[in-house]
């Protein structure tokens, strides 16, 4: 984000994604590996406490670096695909690819589970599935998160700091 802020811009930042910090899922990923009974036939879905547009990212990217947002023109979806494709036949390194422009036009799957309109009903984390929007595992039984697990996810705004410092001037 800090290198390439374009590729965040596309679709005019609208995009809205859920993340986690690594810190969380790897407490969730021990959790589940030390506990007596394993949950080897269950589906874990580990969203963020919080929904954040890719617009709202670069904004707390900007304010932890100390940096001006990059103020880049948005290309649109088709010609950022074509560069994309040419890029990737023209040049032997591994680039941005055109699956990876079209990801960054879609919302994270499960926003609708997560930020339901009964927010009063559900614990923190995803708790349970609230009325259609309910998401089930492979299996066909709900999806299990941070509340099975009695884990409460950290919001990123916690955990930046550590990681955007290098990037400041100094």
């Amino acid at each position: 984000m800090t290198e390439y802020p374009i590729l965040y811009q596309l679709n005019g930042g609208n995009t809205k994604t859920v993340p986690s910090h690594v810190l969380d899922v790897a407490s969730a990923l021990c959790t589940m590996l030390n506990a007596p009974v394993t949950s080897t036939a269950s589906t874990f879905v580990f969203p963020g406490p919080q929904a954040y547009t890719y617009n709202e990212l670069i904004n707390l990217v900007t304010f932890f670096t100390m940096k001006p947002a990059a103020n880049y023109p948005t290309p649109p979806k088709a010609l950022a695909k074509l560069v994309a494709t040419a890029m990737n036949r023209g040049i032997w390194w591994p680039t941005v690819s055109p699956d990876e422009i079209e990801r960054k036009y879609i919302d994270d799957a499960g926003l609708e589970a997560l930020f339901a309109p009964q927010e009063d009903a559900k614990p923190g984390g995803w708790g349970q599935p609230v009325g259609k929007a309910a998401m089930t595992g492979i299996d066909g039984e709900p999806v299990k998160s941070w509340a099975d697990l009695d884990i409460e996810p950290s919001l990123i705004e916690q955990h930046a700091i550590k990681y955007l410092r290098r990037y400041r001037d100094s």
